[in-house]
């Protein structure tokens, strides 16, 4: 069963791969004159490539920034290396040299800005009063909280010169054309990338509440940065999502009724603790295999979206290994199921695994490894534990994001 389900997960990546994405939207578009290209993100150097193959030397200038080793060469475009998820100084250099750059556009001018998950690490341009490491410890703080997508992005556009719509402000008048690959709940550009060039929905109000209810500790200058408000409205964009979590749970359950199994699309809008979100799987199984429900088994049931972990403990992992561990717990009761989840970019919170595969013999198996499931999961030490067992998934960098996947094998 685990050889299928990374069959089903690595055919189901390949399909929604960035540049695919962008060069089926891009054959059906049409933009005029030349272009000065923008690409940012953990796919940045694969949505430049399928741009420059689509325009060629339209494109006059490029500027691609991406994640430490996740670079390779595209024509003669200039590349920046930055940190993820915590930005560091060359996050700033990018952050300065995208602002230098739309500066001196004019009305004559498109921008062609492409967008994959980790562009709000990637790029920062701090306002006045706070400073890179600010923003960092800011960010590290509402992650280890529990901080959702979209608080965490609201944070930081309220403490950047650049994003929710201010690198659209410092391009006026000229025209962005952007193509994002969402890795959000909910698609929402102003929270993709933090909305570079998208009408901020946010406000400073709600960043100071989130501030106070994750109790991130704040100076008078932080304070007066948040004070100040983003653009609701821009008059130079067009925006366009060229992929979702939502195209890639539909991809998934194609490849999966290929493969013979009958599938079960639950959600795209997976969310809240991935420890609590495990323990309804009993459920799901349950239902499935009631009469009442009339599914077809052998089924596969899917589930989209991202969880969050609020971390307490100490150890390595991510939301998607916390998951597949709290799952292990969870199902280990009960026979004929299988579970899988996994970050759709490859990277599965500090470790160098995309998330795990899990049955109802794991958690014996872990036991008799010495390992104790359940303070563990305490510790937030998803993947020491999987890794014991050989369960966790190295997918490498998957030239996509569309946030995580949840696949539940359901035998009759």
């Amino acid at each position: 069963m685990n050889e299928l389900l990374k069959s089903i997960i690595k055919e189901s990546l390949e399909l929604v791969q960035a540049d695919k994405l962008l060069k089926t939207v891009l054959q059906k578009e049409d933009l005029p004159g030349n272009l000065i290209m923008i690409s940012i993100g953990k796919a940045a150097c694969a949505m430049a490539k399928a741009a420059y193959e689509h325009f060629g030397d339209r494109i006059s200038q490029g500027l691609i920034i991406t994640l430490y080793e996740h670079t390779f060469p595209v024509h003669n475009f200039q590349i920046i290396e930055a940190a993820h998820p915590y930005p560091d100084e060359n996050s700033l250099l990018a952050g300065q040299s995208i602002a230098q750059l739309v500066k001196q556009l004019t009305r004559n001018d498109q921008v062609l800005l492409l967008i994959s998950g980790g562009a709000s690490a990637l790029v920062e341009l701090p306002r006045n009063g706070v400073s890179i490491e600010d923003i960092s410890n800011i960010t590290r703080h509402l992650q280890l909280a529990g901080a959702d997508i979209i608080e965490l992005n609201t944070v930081r556009k309220h403490l950047s010169l650049i994003k929710g719509g201010q690198l659209a402000q410092l391009a006026d008048p000229a025209k962005i054309y952007s193509y994002l690959l969402s890795d959000v709940p909910g698609d929402r550009p102003d929270t993709i990338g933090s909305g570079l060039a998208a009408p901020d929905l946010t406000t400073s109000q709600a960043t100071l509440e989130i501030i106070k209810k994750y109790n991130v500790v704040t100076t008078p200058q932080i304070l007066k940065a948040i004070s100040q408000e983003t653009p609701d409205k821009l008059r130079n964009i067009r925006q366009k999502i060229i992929g979702n979590n939502e195209l890639l749970c539909h991809i998934t359950a194609e490849i999966t009724l290929k493969n013979g199994y009958i599938p079960w699309l639950l959600t795209t809008d997976m969310a809240g603790e991935a420890k609590n979100y495990a323990r309804i799987i009993p459920d799901i199984v349950h239902n499935a295999r009631s009469p009442k429900t009339g599914i077809n088994l052998p089924c596969i049931a899917i589930c989209g979206g991202e969880t969050t972990v609020k971390v307490s403990g100490t150890g390595k992992g991510g939301r998607n290994q916390e998951l597949a561990l709290a799952a292990a717990i969870a199902i280990r009761n009960l026979k004929g199921v299988t579970v899988a989840a996994v970050a759709s970019d490859g990277t599965d919170g500090n470790s160098k695994y995309a998330g795990a595969i899990v049955d109802t013999n794991s958690y014996d198996h872990m036991l008799s490894c010495g390992i104790n499931p359940e303070a563990y999961l305490h510790n937030n030490d998803s993947s020491n534990a999987l890794n014991k067992i050989d369960a966790v998934l190295n997918t490498g960098n998957t030239n996509t994001n569309l946030n995580d996947l949840l696949l539940i094998v359901i035998e009759k």
